[in-house]
């Protein structure tokens, strides 16, 4: 391939081989799989389009009540 670093280019070489394809087989799966996935942007304009959370949660308390009393021989800690 060019214009790759001949590390890489070994690393996808040995990939490759390994999953008894071709370089390009296996660069065009990774790339696909990738482009597949939202882009940083597109993830965080999602997320401002979701409702939001109650901020005055305890989120400590929450856990608390999700883990159940602490163990008699257990440290609290503070």
């Amino acid at each position: 391939m060019k214009n790759l670093p001949d590390d890489l280019h070994e690393k996808l070489r040995e990939r490759a081989r390994e999953q008894r394809t071709t370089v390009s087989q296996l660069v065009t799966r990774i790339l696909n799989r990738e482009l597949a996935r939202p882009s940083m942007d597109q993830w965080l304009a999602q997320l401002d389009s979701l409702p939001r959370a109650d901020k005055d949660v305890d989120t400590q308390a929450v856990l608390d009540e999700i883990r159940g009393p602490w163990p008699d021989d257990v440290d609290a800690g503070p």
